[in-house]
Order: C-alpha cells, then structure tokens, then sequence
C-alpha cells in the first residue's frame, strides 16, 4: 500500500508541475520572416478572412513602413506603392483599413493588435465602407509585443524587410507527445524507484531481524519524508505564498538567483540520479573514497567520476538556455530534481492523499482559472511562468519545444536562419500565391475567416508545463 500511495503522489507531483502554461502570443498560421540589417528574426501572425492568399513559401519580401496615420483610417496625402505598412488596430473597421491601404498602393498590411493577451482575426462582414474595393493585398494580424519590436527598428532609422508566407501545418502536434511521454516517464520512474527503496529496506530489515543490525547499503538513502495531513495543508499554503512572491518580487537580479539555485541543486540532483547506474556497473566504486588535496574533505567515487561532466552540462545549459535546442537540458534537469524529491516524499495513507490530491487540484483551478476572473487580471501563475518583469523564461519549467520553428518569438530574439531546413517540404504552389479574394467588410469584434480566401493551415500551440 505505501508503494501505491508514494506512486499517487509522484502523480500529483507531476501533474501539479507540469500543468498547462498557455502563452498569450498569437498563435497564427502566418509566420512572418523579418530582416532589419544584419538582423534576422521572424514573428506569428493571424491571417485576415479576407484579401489575397498566402504563399506556401517565402518568396514575397516587402518595405516595411509605418502608416501615417498609425491607426489607417484615412490618408490625405500617402504613396506607399508595393511596400507593406504596419498598422493600429483600432478607430475603424479592418476592411477600412485594408481598403485605405490598399488605395495607396500597398501591398501588405501588418495589423498591431492592441491587446496584449493575444491576436485578433480579422474578418469581414457588410455595412463598413460606402464604396467597397475588391481586397487583393495581403493581411495578417501580430501581437502588440511584436509590433512594438517593428516599431523600434524603424524608428531607429533600420530598413526591415518582410515575407510572410503560411507554413504547412501537421494536425497533430509531436510536441504534446513529447510532453506526455515526459510526464508518464517521470510518474513511472519516481515511483519505482521509491517502491525499489521501500523493498530493499524492508527485505534488508527481515533479514537483520534479531540481530540488531541495519545494512550499510540501507543506511546510505536518503531519508524519506513522510507527509501528514498538516505538512499537505501547509504545502499548498506555502506553494500559493511562493507563487504571489515570485509574481511581485520577480526581477532580473532575483531570477539570477532562481537560476544559481536551479543550477546548483540540479546538478546535485543528476549525481544521484545517475549514481546508481555507474555503481551498477562498477561496483567497486561505491565504497571508494577520494581526499580532496590539501583538505579533509572526502567525496565518493561517483560524485568524482560524475560531478565534472554534470556541472559542464549545466553550465552550457546556463550559458545557453534561451537556445531552441537547449530545452532538452532543461528537462534533464528538473526531472532529476523531480525523481530525488519524490523519492523522499511518501504518501502514507489514503487519508493523506485524500487531502493532499484535492487541494493540489484547487490550487491549479483557482490560480490558472478563477484568479483572473476575481481579479480581473492575467493569471499570477501563468505571468509567473513567462518571467514576469525579467522577461525570463522560468528555469522551473518542463519544456517540449519541438514547434519551436513554427511559434516564433514575438520579441524578435530568435534566429529565422536556425529553422530554414525545416521548411524543405513546404514547396509552394502556384494556385496559392497572392491571388485576389472577395471582400468584405467586417467590424473589429468579429473573429469570422472567409471561408476559402485563405489556406486551412491550423495554428498550435507549444507544448510546455510548469515543473
């Protein structure tokens, strides 16, 4: 039984850290490459329900400039001629602007949403304009944070450049699987490798029975912790209080203290994860020790054998997290500390679990889904889960980032350049070049596509978790 219950707590461990963090991006069907000097990024965008058709491929760059005014609604005098204009949602209709637009020569517009949660689809209805123009340009919505980073380049006198173009989605997202399996495998190992321990010293224990003596193998685990109904009580309480002071205290100097913690016990935490694979091998090694020259320090074969190459990774990772390929590490990282704590944490009746399960429930509940509502805010966790005022990605965090190539980043940090082989089979099609689509018109609240004026490409979301 005390295995059963050790097990459901590695469960709720792992579905308490590994909770769904929704980023308020967009999460278009647009990407979006950007070039400003030797600057190359690219960003996400929602595709507009009406106007001309997306490519298949990047081979369309345009000028990008400012409209002046910002928001579109009029022009007095403007010659934007095959250039694509950055654009203000807001003042008038979407078909306005693109028509206002679209009469002065451009041929792309790049709409600003205002709204910092999200991106708005712009769709087209009638009643907006008194003389409605056929829609051939191009339009796509970007989020304010990304429109702000274009808006930056330009106004620091750089000239930007960009393709949008609508990559070729799966319908599945590998990324959810790799979250998944990541998961299980965490529940899975935690849990045999706790009931392992509670075997061993149970058989160890039977075998010493009389004679007074404990087996130095069982001597050397770590000491298990076993929660009470008080400690479940106070777990939920203390994670609420860490979760309100991380959302009013995060800053760049405290998240660099977040990570040298991270780093220090992680690094600890694969030591001994990875122990007993090397003492299984070579088992000469776990009873031998190394003096550290010129001290009386002592340290164990293993953690001189495994302490150099780990403390190299995390390094690297430190050095290197905000790299696409660096969330693998990340992982490896938080799952050692996972397994070491749940380890040592038992569950050991269903009275306990009774407590803890439910309230571990509620208090994912009410900070992701019922907070914003009493508040009328952003959700604490998730503005805790993105870095806060540090803009940081939090170190606490499951990664599965294999869509990595297909999100972009909105602030305009990552390389375009490291996703160009990934797009070898999106060739493009002729049929779907910037073709011209009926239009309409449409007021700002709508969220309505035009049906076929656009490719069907679903936008999808990263697959990433709280640890």
């Amino acid at each position: 039984m005390r295995l059963s219950w050790n097990y459901g707590f590695s469960i709720l461990f792992v579905f308490n850290l590994n909770k769904a963090t929704a980023r308020p991006d967009c999460q278009g069907d647009v990407r979006i490459e950007v070039s400003a000097g030797a600057e190359e990024f690219f960003t996400v965008g929602v595709s507009a329900g009406f106007g001309a058709q997306f490519s298949r491929s990047a081979n369309q760059t345009f000028d990008l400039v400012v409209a002046d005014p910002f928001d579109a609604c009029f022009f007095e005098e403007a010659a934007y001629a095959g250039q694509a204009v950055l654009v203000q949602r807001g003042s008038c209709n979407f078909t306005d602007k693109a028509e206002n637009v679209q009469r002065v020569g451009a041929r792309f517009m790049l709409l600003v949403d205002t709204d910092d949660s999200g991106c708005v689809p712009m769709g087209s209805t009638e009643g907006s304009s008194e003389e409605p123009l056929k829609l051939i340009l191009g339009a796509a919505t970007i989020s304010a944070k990304a429109g702000a980073r274009l808006q930056e380049l330009l106004a620091a006198g750089q000239a930007v450049n960009i393709s949008p173009w609508a990559p070729t989605y799966s319908r599945y997202d590998a990324s959810e699987i790799v979250m998944w399996l990541i998961a299980v495998a965490a529940v899975t190992a935690a849990g045999l490798w706790a009931g392992s321990d509670f075997l061993e010293e149970r058989l160890s224990r039977q075998s010493f029975q009389g004679e007074g003596v404990v087996s130095k193998k069982v001597s050397q685990r770590p000491e298990v912790t076993m929660i009470t109904p008080q400690v479940a009580i106070i777990f939920v309480a203390f994670a609420s209080i860490m979760l309100l002071t991380l959302y009013f205290f995060l800053s760049h100097i405290f998240f660099l203290f977040l990570l040298t913690v991270f780093c220090i016990a992680s690094s600890q935490a694969i030591v001994i994860a990875l122990t007993p694979a090397l003492t299984h091998f070579a088992p000469h090694l776990r009873e031998t020790q190394f003096v550290v020259p010129r001290t009386q320090w002592e340290v164990s074969a293993p953690v001189a054998i495994l302490g150099p190459p780990v403390a190299a990774l995390v390094i690297i990772w430190a050095m290197c997290r905000l790299e696409t390929w660096a969330w693998p590490l990340q992982d490896l990282m938080g799952l050692s500390m996972m397994l070491l704590i749940l380890r040592q944490f038992r569950l050991p009746s269903i009275k306990v679990a009774s407590i803890l399960l439910p309230l571990c429930f509620l208090y994912d509940i009410f900070w992701v889904f019922l907070q914003p509502l009493i508040t009328h805010s952003d959700s604490v966790m998730v503005d805790v889960a993105k870095g806060g005022s540090s803009h940081e990605t939090m170190p606490m965090l499951l990664l599965g980032d294999l869509e990595a190539m297909w999100e972009g980043v909105d602030d305009g940090e990552e390389s375009a350049a490291a996703f160009k082989d990934s797009d070898a089979g999106s060739a493009p099609r002729p049929d779907e070049e910037w073709g011209a689509a009926d239009a309409g018109h449409e007021t700002e609240s709508s969220s309505l596509m035009h049906p076929g004026s656009h490719s069907q490409a679903q936008p999808r979301s990263p697959a990433r978790g709280h640890q």
